[in-house]
């Protein structure tokens, strides 16, 4: 039986949708961002010591139109979520050259009713520090210390992306940050 992103978002806690977005458009999103960067013009939380950085998105950008109204993003959303899901706020990561691991962590809680979408703005590969998932742990709620024992490397995966791709999880999957070697 083939496997939709939806049932994969349920049994794996994500998926990542292939190119779904033009590339050309996403490393034109970067390219601004590494821009505002420069310029300290981005909000950042999220851990600037380890190197990974959140911000939100400028809410001109034109790819968050692409995102938000995109059919395989929107009908992924919808199977899970109905169709009168909302769209609350629209942010970024970014792993900053030179970072350490994040500690493992989930965002939300088990009776979240919403999901993350995550927007790569580029390649996101093991060497430039693509994220840490761990499979199956958003149906469970796990205290830090039980999520350490449940950790096994089976249950790792990397989230390698390319430009256009999008990853939709559910926030209570567990995950980290990975160290980023490149330049």
């Amino acid at each position: 039986a083939v496997s939709t992103p939806a049932h994969a978002i349920r049994q794996e806690g994500y998926a990542i949708l292939r190119g779904v977005l033009p590339a050309a458009d996403v490393e034109d999103a970067r390219e601004r961002c590494l821009v505002e960067l420069r310029n300290e013009k981005l909000w950042f939380a999220g851990g600037t010591i380890a190197g990974h950085i959140a911000y939100t998105l400028p809410p001109d950008m034109e790819i968050v139109a692409k995102l938000i109204t995109n059919s395989s993003v929107v009908s992924c959303v919808s199977e899970i979520l109905g169709s009168d899901f909302q769209v609350l706020s629209v942010g970024c990561n970014v792993n900053l050259p030179g970072s350490t691991f994040q500690p493992a962590h989930a965002d939300g809680d088990m009776d979240c009713e919403y999901l993350a979408v995550n927007l790569p703005l580029g390649e996101v590969t093991e060497t430039n520090g693509s994220a840490e998932l761990f499979a199956g742990t958003h149906r469970t709620k796990l205290k830090y210390v039980e999520f350490m024992r449940a950790c096994r490397t089976d249950i790792s995966r990397r989230a390698n992306t390319h430009s256009g791709d999008v990853i939709i999880r559910y926030p209570n999957l567990w995950h980290r940050g990975t160290p980023n070697h490149s330049e």
